[in-house]
């Protein structure tokens, strides 16, 4: 069985392969890069499918399941949706955080060793490129491994944060999952989501406030209906000029 394969069987959310490439459109790409030497790179979500993270808009992926992301707005409105939020994304980040880098993260980051890519602008926040070895990564959407405080702008690591998530709600997972700690649910969504599978009261679920100020904590991450950063919106473009 081909690799795609034995992932579509692990991960139903694997997209199908559309074709293999001919030859001669192989050869075309491979003389493209190999005659470059300032090639900038654009990744999304299809990259990281087959490291075992779904995405929002594939046949299968998180949107078709009927699964709508938090917004910005409403996350930093409303208490009870960050405690939502947060009850599911620490069920869900403990897989997340447990990917690993896959064919395509690896061969971007050889051709970047070797001089062929100059840059590389990723849409994922999932760190698999760097993790492969890439060293010029320009997360546009920042990254899921660290959160930061909405009032003074302090980052924590996500790992430590998950730590404080979890001390402070022991058994919140296995009470409502019906899975054991460290289970993968069946229903792991994009960005580190994770529906439970019983209906859950997240009034239940304590939320960690910042250490330094005790402010609102949030994914050093783009939510939907948040403007990326200015100044590296204005970077890649002087990268393109």
């Amino acid at each position: 069985r081909t690799m795609r394969t034995v992932l579509k069987t692990l991960y139903d959310f694997v997209p199908s392969a559309s074709g293999a490439l001919c030859p001669h459109d192989t050869s075309k790409l491979a003389l493209f890069i190999s005659s470059s030497s300032n090639l900038l790179v654009l990744t999304g979500a299809g990259v990281s499918t087959e490291s075992g993270l779904p995405d929002y808009r594939s046949p299968k992926g998180s949107y078709s399941r009927g699964h709508k992301p938090t917004t910005f707005q409403q996350f930093t409105s409303s208490p009870t949706t960050r405690q939502r939020y947060w009850a599911r994304n620490m069920q869900g980040y403990q897989f997340f955080n447990k990917a690993t880098p896959n064919d395509s993260h690896f061969h971007l980051a050889q051709l970047e060793n070797h001089g062929y890519i100059k840059h590389l602008v990723t849409q994922n926040v999932d760190g698999l490129h760097q993790k492969a070895g890439h060293k010029d990564v320009i997360e546009l959407h920042g990254t899921n491994h660290e959160v930061v405080c909405l009032g003074c702008g302090r980052l924590e690591g996500r790992e430590s944060y998950q730590e404080r998530l979890e001390g402070a709600n022991e058994g919140f997972v296995e009470r409502w999952s019906g899975n054991k700690k460290g289970e993968r649910d069946s229903d792991v969504r994009a960005d580190g989501d994770a529906a439970y599978v019983k209906e859950v009261n997240y009034a239940e679920f304590d939320v960690p406030g910042c250490k330094e100020c005790g402010g609102v904590m949030k994914p050093d991450v783009v939510f939907f209906g948040e403007n990326v950063p200015r100044d590296r919106v204005e970077r890649i473009f002087e990268i393109i000029r």
